[in-house]
């Protein structure tokens, strides 16, 4: 039965994800989007990334340990600064 739960746990633990929201202002079109998309997914550990140009915002889910730091980095490189919303 130990070992059942200590399998379990190490699961939940490997499969935790993370939610970021980011705001990116200087999206103006639906290339926009597709490029900030693309730049997210790009990062290591992002599992998927759901841009909208209505709100110009970034719904980012991604494995635990990525950092917000590298998916605003991968948006930068791009021409696209963002700010996470807490």
């Amino acid at each position: 039965m130990s070992k059942i739960l200590f399998a379990l746990l190490i699961c939940t633990v490997a499969f935790s994800d993370q939610n970021f929201k980011i705001q990116v202002e200087a999206m103006h079109c639906p290339l926009c989007t597709s490029m900030v998309r693309k730049a997210l997914l790009g990062v290591e550990g992002t599992q998927s990334a759901k841009v909208s140009l209505r709100s110009k915002t970034a719904d980012v889910i991604t494995v635990d340990g990525v950092k917000e730091d590298d998916l605003l980095k991968a948006i930068e490189a791009i021409g696209y600064p963002g700010i996470v919303l807490k």
